[in-house]
């Protein structure tokens, strides 16, 4: 909370990479009710889902889109602050995600991602990611955004209750234009 609150103030635009279920969109609207919460997933039934939750409640400030976050109908320089929670490792085509991440983004703005060490490789959770590239571990988003001229803000290690594949936490600042 603390995090997202020192970047994410006042009448901010926040972006959620991977709603998942929403629960970070739910988290979003009920912490910072003076921001727009934008939730962005390619997958349809997630979306869907989202949405009722959602609408089921009183989250007047949450917007979901169903796109691809290679392609995002939303302006550039519009953004101020980008969350991922997991969410970067399941991009197919990384370096695209990072670099439209990077247009919408205003100068100044911040990227929070919590990603894991290294891709889940489970035979247990394989069945499930057929459809989605999990090359992508933290040190591959970090080194991507690092490249993409984003300046580390800061950096968490372990953050996760997974000591067999911990997860990473880290802030990422796009340059201040002039």
């Amino acid at each position: 909370t603390d995090v997202v609150e020192r970047y994410a103030c006042g009448n901010s635009d926040i972006l959620d990479i991977g709603i998942g279920g929403g629960q970070m969109e739910h988290y979003l609207s009920a912490a910072f009710p003076n921001t727009t919460t934008w939730g962005i997933d390619i997958d349809f039934s997630l979306c869907t889902r989202c949405y009722y939750q959602l609408e089921t409640g009183n989250f007047p400030n949450v917007r979901v889109l169903c796109a691809d976050v290679k392609t995002m109908p939303i302006a550039s320089n519009s953004v101020d602050c980008v969350v991922s929670s997991g969410g970067l490792s399941h991009i197919e085509g990384l370096n695209k995600a990072l670099k439209e991440i990077y247009r919408v983004l205003k100068p100044g703005g911040v990227v929070i991602c919590a990603e894991f060490e290294t891709p889940i490789t489970s035979p247990c959770v394989q069945p499930f990611l057929t459809s989605i590239d999990r090359s992508n571990g933290f040190k591959d988003i970090k080194n991507r955004l690092i490249e993409l001229d984003f300046s580390l803000v800061d950096e968490r290690l372990n953050i996760g209750a997974d000591s067999l594949n911990p997860q990473h936490g880290a802030i990422f600042q796009k340059a201040f234009s002039f």
